[in-house]
């Protein structure tokens, strides 16, 4: 097992800070976490009951230049509650270290591309893990796959725009969308890379649903998926991304879809040998 040693010279304090105090800690973070209002809440509700202590939460980071890491929950808090509370601090963390806390329960993968700064968060965190369970299993979505958040963040930054444009398509179409986003956006940069001078056609003809003819595989493709269960108790990416694929074929060959035979076996036209993803 490798260990990654991460030099630092650190120091430790507690400090009382109140709501001025907080407001220039979180003005000055040079990352900025989603904050959660019942979070906020439950630190102002502990603080003002007598029941907060500093030991009772997660040591607040600075970096070298006196940059807060993390507590954007604690210190908005205490700005809003206008409040006052002991903090045990501690200055010097080196910035790289962010990315590998509160891997257990703290920071979602979305949370973790938030603070990186991408746009549509939420998409882009379900679209990696969908495209790392889809790697994994050599093109389908078998497999059970965790990723930890470090690996989802060297992968987003690497396909930063190319995961930001199938994002962005994901969430065209409101409440008339034909899929949920994270499996929208995962199709969008699939089919992106296997032609990506035809794929906006096929990409708008699926968001509009517009079409003059009734064997499009777009239009058609919108059809299956709107007659198709999702949320919760709803289908799997394993199960509809047959029914894409199978569309997409049909596109990519130039053929009409008019009736739905999905191979048990099937990849997309124009998928590239090597460097999938």
């Amino acid at each position: 097992m490798k260990t990654h040693m991460i030099e630092a010279n650190l120091t430790t304090e507690i400090v009382t800070i109140g709501p001025e105090e907080a407001q220039a800690n979180l003005d000055a973070r040079k990352i900025r976490r989603p904050v959660k209002p019942s979070k906020v809440q439950k630190y102002i509700r502990s603080i003002k009951n007598g029941t907060w202590n500093f030991s009772n939460g997660e040591v607040l980071q600075f970096d070298g230049m006196g940059r807060m890491l993390n507590g954007s929950h604690r210190m908005t808090a205490i700005v809003l509650g206008n409040i006052r509370a002991q903090f045990l601090v501690v200055r010097g963390v080196p910035e790289e270290a962010f990315h590998t806390m509160d891997q257990g329960s703290g920071r979602s993968k979305s949370d973790v591309l938030a603070i990186e700064g991408f746009p549509y968060y939420r998409e882009i965190g379900a679209v990696v893990r969908n495209l790392h369970l889809f790697d994994s299993a050599r093109g389908t979505f078998t497999m059970k796959i965790d990723i930890d958040n470090s690996e989802v963040l060297e992968f987003a930054i690497s396909r930063r725009e190319r995961l930001v444009a199938a994002a962005e398509l994901s969430v065209m179409g409101g409440g008339n969308r034909p899929a949920p986003k994270g499996i929208l956006g995962t199709f969008y940069y699939l089919a992106e890379k296997c032609d990506p001078e035809r794929f906006p056609d096929f990409a708008d003809r699926l968001i509009t649903g517009l079409s003059s003819d009734p064997n499009d595989p777009a239009f058609k493709l919108r059809q299956k998926l709107s007659s198709l269960k999702f949320g919760n108790n709803g289908r799997h990416i394993a199960d509809l991304f047959p029914y894409f694929v199978f569309a997409w074929n049909k596109f990519y060959n130039e053929e009409p879809l008019t009736v739905w035979r999905v191979p048990e076996q099937i990849q997309m036209k124009g998928a590239p040998k090597t460097n999938w993803l």
